[in-house]
């Protein structure tokens, strides 16, 4: 029997797995959507933080950049500042004051630290610390308003430290640190060095001072032989010229000739004298004797003595006469006259009308006046000194001249030092040396003995030469002349010898600055002008000054002989004039005071306007280098390093 195998077929239900897979697809989607997400948020939060820790850099950065700014600022009110000192060091050498040494970039430098440091720290004004510490800073906060995030203002906070270890006179280092702050969570920090210096290597420019002293040199003028702010005694002298004085002059019956005219700005007393042309007084005029040639004028006239006088007497207001008088004029008066002699003198005399007042007013001078001076073309002519300071220069910037050996000059072929720190010696070891001036040059001493000779080579130009002291017994011979001016500071000795014998008195000019007394002796030629500031000076019978001679200081100025083949100015108006012996003085005087103790003669220039022997060729000069630096340029006023970051950032 033949078996039948039957398979039975077991049918599965498949419903709802579709449904799994659906789930299962979207939890897979979930977790990773999840993940994503989470990643995203994580990625944002990071992107969100790195840009505020960013922004909080740049805000440093503008902190930094701001007070960099400020300080280039600064910097440039300093440059500012320093040209201005400069022009005023320049016009003060121009006027011949003694300012110290001026250093551009050190003055510079100076008053840039002294404003950066004033803006940036607490130290003082003009301390120099040894260390600067953090408390030693000022915070500056940002000026600079920033856009609020998440609701938070951003802020910087900067300080700027002297490097002292690097800054020098030439140089200022600075560092600038700034903090950028968002919150308490994002803050950088960045510092940057800067360096504010000049121009290294900056150009060269000349300022030239002219000496002023050259420039108004006083005339000598025939209009009158005396002026003197005070008495005037003549002695038994005899004045050939106009006489002035703002005081009392009294002319006493001893012998004085007196051949021109008496002009005071205060009474007039005369007692004697002949040869007395007119008189002029602003106040009252008194005469016991004498002998006029001309005419009588005063504010008040009084006569008490037997004086001859040749034409008329004119007082603007009173005349007075109670002795016999011989006038060969008339009477002019303004208020009175009064005669207690005859009444032929009355006869003579007449009232003056306003027109004629006002003529002797304004022709003579009569009228007194504040200034206590006349007023006429001769005396506002009349000379007045230079400020002595302005006159007695320095050696401003002019450094002692550098030593020189020569070749011994007496045949032993040794070496001899002609200068050697700063003094210059002439003697028979250095016989006829010579000193180029091709600028102003400055010395300690000069020492010229033996009759030996010391050639200044001029170049044909105006030079002066500064010494100290100076030693003469010997001479000085200008070659190539142009102008000397020769300033003496302390001491100057002549024992006999001469200066500029071979020249003419307007190639030199002496200025002495001592205190000690001055004498010229017989044995001494100055072919120069002389200036003295605060010494006595007497000038013995037979010395030689042919050019002016102006004493600055209130001092005694003795002359007791004269030079008769020269007319010069003595202006010494501070001091007491006094003429002595039988010399005479041919030229002006003008003086505090003037007394003539003997039988001296006094004779005013023959020619109106003569040129004065200060300097007529034109005034020295003396040519200062200084640094150059452009007055507008602030392009090498500020140099800066590449900026160093130190960032930090906190979560």
């Amino acid at each position: 029997m033949k078996k039948r195998f039957c398979f039975k077929y077991t049918h599965h239900n498949e419903n709802g797995y579709t449904l799994i897979i659906a789930i299962l697809t979207l939890v897979v989607i979930s977790v990773l959507g999840l993940g994503l997400m989470n990643t995203t948020a994580t990625t944002m939060k990071q992107s969100s933080s790195e840009r505020e820790n960013q922004s909080a850099y740049y805000i440093a950065e503008s902190g930094v950049t701001q007070e960099r700014v400020e300080i280039k600022k600064l910097a440039k009110e300093a440059f500012d500042e320093t040209k201005v000192a400069e022009a005023a060091y320049i016009n003060a050498l121009k006027d011949h004051q003694e300012p110290e040494p001026f250093d551009f970039q050190t003055e510079f430098i100076q008053t840039a630290k002294a404003k950066i440091n004033s803006q940036y720290t607490n130290l003082l004004p003009n301390t120099d610390p040894t260390i600067i510490n953090d408390s030693d800073l000022k915070e500056m906060s940002s000026k600079v308003k920033y856009t609020k995030q998440k609701g938070i203002e951003p802020t910087s906070t900067t300080t700027v430290k002297p490097d002292l270890q690097n800054s020098t006179s030439q140089k200022l280092i600075y560092t600038i640190q700034s903090t950028g702050k968002i919150g308490e969570n994002n803050k950088r920090s960045i510092s940057q060095k800067i360096q504010i210096s000049l121009d290294q290597n900056p150009g060269k420019k000349e300022v030239v001072i002219e000496d002023k002293t050259d420039t108004t040199t006083p005339k000598l003028n025939a209009c009158y032989a005396i002026y003197t702010y005070g008495s005037i005694n003549s002695g038994s002298g005899t004045i050939n010229g106009d006489v002035y004085s703002t005081k009392k002059i009294e002319i006493g019956n001893n012998g004085a000739s007196y051949n021109g005219n008496v002009y005071s700005t205060e009474d007039i007393v005369i007692n004697g004298s002949s040869g007395i042309k007119n008189v002029y007084s602003q106040k009252n005029v008194t005469l016991g004797g004498g002998n006029i040639s001309g005419s009588v004028y005063g504010n008040n006239i009084f006569i008490s003595g037997y004086p001859n006088i040749s034409k008329d007497v004119i007082a603007l207001n009173n005349i007075n006469i109670t002795s016999w008088v011989n006038i060969n004029g008339q009477y002019k008066y303004g208020n009175s006259f009064s005669n207690t002699t005859t009444s032929q003198e009355a006869s003579k005399a007449s009232q003056l009308t306003n027109e004629e007042k006002e003529e002797l007013i304004n022709e003579y001078s009569l009228e007194s006046n504040p200034e206590n001076v006349f007023h006429n073309s001769c005396t506002a002519s009349i000379p007045k000194l230079e400020d002595a300071d302005t006159v007695f220069k320095k050696p401003t910037n002019i450094p002692i001249l550098n030593d020189k050996t020569i070749t011994s000059t007496d045949g032993s072929g040794t070496s001899f030092d002609f200068i050697k720190n700063g003094t210059l010696t002439v003697n028979s070891k250095a016989r006829n040396q010579t000193l180029s001036l091709d600028s102003d040059i400055y010395l300690k001493k000069i020492n010229i003995t033996g009759n030996e000779t010391l050639n200044i080579d001029l170049k044909g130009q105006s030079h002066s030469l500064y010494v100290d002291s100076l030693d003469l017994a010997g001479e000085i011979k200008l070659t190539n002349p142009g102008t000397l001016n020769l300033y003496v500071k302390d001491q100057m000795n002549f024992a006999y010898g001469s200066i500029n014998s071979n020249g003419n008195s307007s190639q030199a000019n002496i200025y002495y600055g001592g205190s000690d007394k001055l004498t010229i002796a017989s044995n001494i030629n100055l072919m120069s002008s002389l200036h003295v500031k605060n010494a006595d000076l007497t000038l013995t019978a037979g010395s030689q000054v042919k050019g002016n001679i102006y004493v600055y200081g209130n001092n005694n100025v003795e002359v007791s002989g004269g030079s008769n083949d020269v007319e010069q100015l003595f202006l010494a108006p501070n001091s007491n004039f006094i003429q002595s012996g039988g010399g005479t003085i041919n030229g002006n005087i003008v003086a505090k005071a003037y007394t003539n103790s003997g039988g001296a003669t006094v004779n005013p220039p023959t020619k109106t306007d003569q040129p004065g022997t200060t300097n007529p060729g034109g005034g020295s000069t003396t040519t200062i280098e200084l640094d150059d630096y452009p007055n507008t340029t602030d392009e090498f006023l500020f140099v800066q390093s590449q900026i160093e970051e130190n960032g930090e950032k906190e979560n």
